[in-house]
């Protein structure tokens, strides 16, 4: 069986409730998607209930797996991000932020943070920063999402959440300068 085979198989056998194609899948995806879990929890207890949670997601909304729109893997690995998202806005506060920040943030220390490290080492490093700021720094520069999604999410202003990334960029240049 190829790769599509599989996906369609899991994916039909998903909408059927079938507990094997449930397994498979979840088993399948879990190895790419525990590390996103552990990235934004910090721990692993934590990162298997985001997992657990986001897989829930997945079986209950497979019906609306549409491949034309991308794999199986982006799809999964959205809602498991999604299930990150709500898990630390239970957990921690989001707080309005009303300091003025610098518009020209130093964009080159998340490039010499990747250069630098092992990627192991860039989670350590990013688990220094304040959890606010590291959940929206790593929204914002690792997943792609733009301002003013993170702020819908945590209903925050687009201006905190570029402060939060700001933020983030001043404590790893600082970590970087210290760490040579």
């Amino acid at each position: 069986m190829n790769k599509d085979t599989t996906t369609i198989s899991l994916t039909e056998g998903c909408k059927k409730n079938d507990r094997l194609a449930q397994k498979n899948l979840y088993y399948g995806y879990y190895d790419a998607v525990i590390r996103i879990c552990i990235a934004n929890t910090r721990n692993e207890h934590d990162a298997v209930e985001v997992l657990n949670n986001g897989f829930l997601k997945v079986f209950k909304n497979i019906a609306a797996y549409d491949a034309g729109k991308g794999s199986l893997y982006t799809w999964i690995r959205k809602l498991i991000v999604n299930a990150a998202i709500d898990f630390l806005k239970q957990r921690y506060a989001f707080e309005e932020v009303k300091q003025p920040m610098n518009e020209e943030a130093d964009v080159a220390a998340v490039d010499a943070m990747k250069d630098k490290f092992e990627e192991e080492q860039v989670q350590h490093i990013l688990q220094t920063l304040p959890p606010a700021t590291e959940t929206i720094f790593r929204l914002f520069a690792l997943d792609g999402y733009s301002h003013k999604e993170i702020a819908g999410f945590f209903f925050i202003s687009e201006g905190t959440s570029k402060w939060h990334v700001h933020q983030a960029r001043v404590l790893l240049k600082k970590y970087l300068l210290t760490a040579k």
